[in-house]
């Protein structure tokens, strides 16, 4: 996401978990099929706008997305000393499966028939 003048602002990805091979080795009979499990990556949010619904955006965006790919569930992970960011991720659906040293570990199920969410401000 850009500002009116070009500067991006918020950015994130969106690939199947089989790309990160250790978190489905964490997570013994969970993840089978990992190449099947949509993954969140490297949502980002400049600091100065964050509270301004760009993050809710982009994952909403990007559940859509996933989900008209045919995956039905979404897999994140986030630094475990966060608070904001594990309440954030708390906030827009997301259930914890699991902590490790260092991350909390994520999921949400995918709506069927998603929608493709309005641009915060527009």
């Amino acid at each position: 996401m850009r500002e009116a003048g070009g500067t991006i602002v918020g950015s994130t990805a969106v690939r199947h978990l089989a790309w990160k091979p250790n978190i489905p080795a964490m997570f013994p009979g969970r993840y089978e099929r990992a190449d099947e499990i949509a993954s969140l990556w490297r949502v980002y949010v400049r600091r100065d706008m964050r509270g301004c619904g760009i993050g809710t955006w982009l994952a909403r965006l990007s559940e859509d997305e996933a989900a008209r790919a045919g995956y039905r569930t979404m897999y994140l992970h986030a630094s475990s000393d966060a608070a904001a960011t594990l309440a954030f991720w708390r906030a827009v659906g997301y259930v914890e499966v699991g902590t490790c040293t260092t991350s909390t570990h994520f999921e949400k199920p995918l709506a069927a028939t998603p929608a493709l969410p309005a641009m915060p401000g527009a």
